[in-house]
């Protein structure tokens, strides 16, 4: 197993190691698959070119420590305390310009990607979302300020807006599927049904009326100007697929216990591969 070896399993197929996220050869030091983060400029490139001091328990993400003296990032065997001088870093998670441009580039598997990461989960989407300091006044200002489900829902909404939607019907998709993907995540789909549902006719309301638009979005047309009306009944669609998403991704992520299921307990997760 090499250096990495505590982080994988032999495959006995292959005679690879098996990460949780992919297959690396040893003898190369390069992974078979690319890389879901692109955290270098080669996809394949194994353990930060360097995976005697450097390591990457999932397949993912290559975790390091910052000097807290000079702020230079720098890498410790595995099971070395680097010391009261050294923060743990895990580097991507704070990193949103890097998280949107993976997004944007792959699509949904980098978002399933990282909401599948330890390091991550869906609270980050959470936490991201809400850095965004949109200006809100009146009544849903008052709102957002007082209902933490509707802020939520506002702020995911804004930040999917901002950082996945390009103009393209592929990206508007994209946007919407993760939003109430992330919703239903942590309100449940009543919850998420309202909100996101509450947030396209909060468009067609306040925006679409504004811009005298109100009209040509009813009827499913183009706005006046060519381009799109702010609701679209589409968004409505892509909002149920998204909560979707969520019910067959939940239950894939666990294994089925029938004591579970009685008494409480809980259910096994499944080692992602």
């Amino acid at each position: 197993f090499g250096y990495q070896g505590q982080f994988a399993e032999k495959d006995e197929e292959t005679g690879y190691n098996s990460f949780e996220l992919r297959l690396y050869d040893a003898r190369i030091g390069r992974w078979l698959t690319t890389d879901p983060y692109g955290q270098f400029w080669s996809p394949y490139l194994g353990m930060a070119n360097n995976p005697v001091s450097a390591i990457d328990p999932t397949g993912g993400i290559v975790p390091n420590f910052e000097n807290l003296e000079t702020g230079a990032i720098e890498y410790f065997d595995p099971g070395v305390d680097p010391g009261a001088g050294y923060k743990f870093v895990e580097w991507v998670q704070k990193d949103f310009d890097f998280v949107n441009n993976a997004i944007r580039n792959g699509g949904w598997d980098s978002f399933i990607g990282f909401v599948n990461d330890k390091y991550l989960g869906s609270d980050f989407f959470f936490e991201m979302a809400h850095t965004y300091n949109f200006e809100r006044e009146g009544w849903l200002g008052n709102l957002i300020d007082r209902s933490p489900i509707v802020a939520d829902g506002f702020f995911i909404s804004e930040w999917t807006h901002s950082e996945i939607a390009n103009g393209t019907a592929q990206a508007n998709a994209l946007e919407h599927h993760i939003g109430s993907f992330l919703m239903t995540g942590k309100w449940g789909p009543g919850g998420a049904g309202a909100i996101t549902t509450a947030n396209e006719i909060r468009g067609l309301i306040i925006n679409d009326r504004i811009s005298g638009n109100m009209k040509e979005a009813i009827r499913g047309l183009p706005a006046r100007d060519g381009g799109a009306t702010a609701f679209e009944w589409s968004d409505l669609k892509n909002n149920m697929i998204g909560g979707w998403y969520y019910t067959k991704w939940h239950f894939s992520t666990y294994v089925f216990n029938k004591n579970a299921w009685f008494n409480g307990t809980p259910c096994n997760p499944k080692v992602y591969h």
